[in-house]
């Protein structure tokens, strides 16, 4: 009686990083081979181990083939299971936490990952009220959503809606930096963490909203000591702002500073600090005002990381003309507040 030993079919699929990584693009399609196992305790049989079967078949399925040796089978799932750890990092979730709220460091998603993050600005700044006459404070408020994508090693995209809310019964409110509208942004890394003495990046916006078109780009520096890590950002803004027929164009400076230190993998503080100052120029001011700049920020940061999600909080205090009594419509309030959520999808 002729010995029949059962087969696995095993799909084997070739992985894809896309150009980004500098593979070539135009290999062929995934390819399904075919590994013959005995179950008997007959080894032996024809010495060919491996044979191809049509591309055309996409599921598994059992076949009744002659012996073949049982070392075939062992040989080829090992080489196999040799790359199921690299198939389990590429597939595990990887959050990309700012303990910063408003320096950028120099991390980026893995390609392929996306996170989404949801920031909130609250100031506290002084208005009209219009049933009354009278000057009163009001806590203004900016919300953003953030997608960011992976796109390839070290190279990021960001997409961003932007809404700031107006209070009815107030005149004569503060404008935030950022209104409703949406941006666009790429954040690329130009060697891997640790390689270069200082890690640089770069990064560039996009901004469209209510009021102007915005382009801003940023010089992105980091150093790592052990769990303390300093980051600088050199930000720098030009702004197109339509008042009517009038387009008026500006100039702002935004650099930041912030050092933060890892006390636990779910736990980091920090102090960050920034300075935005704005530079019309057609034309330039004759008197620069409060509400011109610049005015410098600086406080706390916490960051607390829970797996897919985290929840980075800070609170600036300006240390700029402290003894300034905010009028109506200025921006720098006497404090800032900023938090951040983000969830790794």
């Amino acid at each position: 009686m002729v010995n029949m030993k059962m087969v696995f079919i095993i799909t084997a699929t070739a992985g894809f990083t896309g150009a980004c990584a500098g593979e070539d693009q135009n290999q062929d399609p995934p390819s399904t081979y075919l590994w013959r196992a005995p179950l008997g305790d007959t080894y032996g049989g024809d010495p060919q181990r491996v044979q191809p079967v049509p591309r055309a078949v996409r599921r598994e399925r059992l076949r009744l083939l002659p012996e073949a040796p049982i070392d075939g089978l062992v040989k080829a799932v090992t080489k196999k299971l040799l790359f199921l750890p690299v198939l389990l990092v590429t597939t595990t979730a990887h959050a990309n936490p700012r303990a910063l709220p408003f320096t950028y460091t120099t991390d980026t998603l893995p390609a392929g990952q996306a996170e989404l993050e949801q920031t909130v600005d609250l100031v506290p700044l002084r208005a009209d009220n219009i049933a009354s006459g009278e000057r009163a404070w009001y806590l203004a408020s900016a919300f953003q959503t953030e997608l960011e994508i992976g796109l390839c090693d070290r190279l990021e995209l960001a997409l961003y809606f932007t809404l700031a809310p107006t209070i009815a019964n107030l005149t004569n409110t503060a404008q935030l930096p950022d209104t409703n509208g949406i941006k666009q942004r790429i954040r690329y890394i130009f060697a891997p963490q640790g390689e270069w003495p200082v890690d640089v990046g770069v990064y560039g916006e996009l901004t469209e909203n209510d009021h102007e078109v915005e382009f801003e780009g940023k010089l992105l520096l980091q150093r790592r000591f052990d769990k303390l890590r300093v980051a600088a950002n050199l930000w720098a803004e030009y702004e197109l702002e339509f008042d009517g027929d009038h387009i008026e164009r500006d100039v702002v400076l935004h650099p930041t500073l912030g050092a933060t230190y890892e006390l636990d993998p779910k736990l980091h503080l920090g102090v960050d600090s920034w300075m935005r100052g704005e530079y019309p120029q057609n034309p330039a001011p004759a008197v620069r005002t409060f509400g011109l700049g610049p005015e410098y920020y600086v406080g706390p940061s916490v960051l607390m990381s829970f797996k897919k999600v985290w929840w980075t909080v800070a609170a600036y205090v300006r240390v700029s003309d402290v003894k300034h009594e905010l009028q109506e419509g200025e921006t720098y309030g006497p404090v800032w507040f900023r938090t951040m959520v983000g969830y790794d999808l």
